[in-house]
């Protein structure tokens, strides 16, 4: 997982969802509701990079384990295995991502609210000419 891929996602995941509002109902989600989907989403996709980085590293340590047993003595112990087994136990960020997924997630869930809130008279300003019913 690299960092354009996690961007791509940040920005993509409120537009997906804002397209998805206009095309399947039609605009009935408020940006409350859009920016709290997208903040679940994001905060999934924060979940499922996390366990994808975990699988990979124990993957790559389990490849440096020539007899299989899940300990590594002797000759197993190269300076490659101490780096990999360095990278699995020293990344703390992997281990919180549930905590800091959940802050990050309601952070960018308030933004996406303030953001459609000051977004939101402008709309109503560009459509003031619209035969639309208020009470609908």
């Amino acid at each position: 997982m690299n960092l354009t891929t996690a961007l791509a996602a940040l920005f993509l995941i409120p537009a997906v969802v804002w397209g998805i509002n206009r095309k399947v109902f039609s605009s009935k989600l408020n940006n409350v509701s859009i920016a709290a989907i997208s903040s679940v989403l994001l905060y999934i996709f924060i979940l499922l990079s996390a366990a994808y980085v975990e699988q990979n590293l124990d993957a790559e340590l389990a490849a440096l384990d020539t007899n299989g047993d899940g300990i590594f003595s002797g000759s197993e112990i190269t300076p490659k295995q101490e780096e990999v087994m360095h990278r699995v136990t020293a990344d703390t960020g992997r281990n919180f991502a549930p905590y800091t997924g959940a802050l990050f997630s309601l952070i960018y869930s308030s933004f996406g609210v303030q953001i459609g809130k000051n977004s939101a008279p402008e709309l109503r300003q560009s459509c003031s000419s619209c035969n639309v019913n208020a009470s609908s």
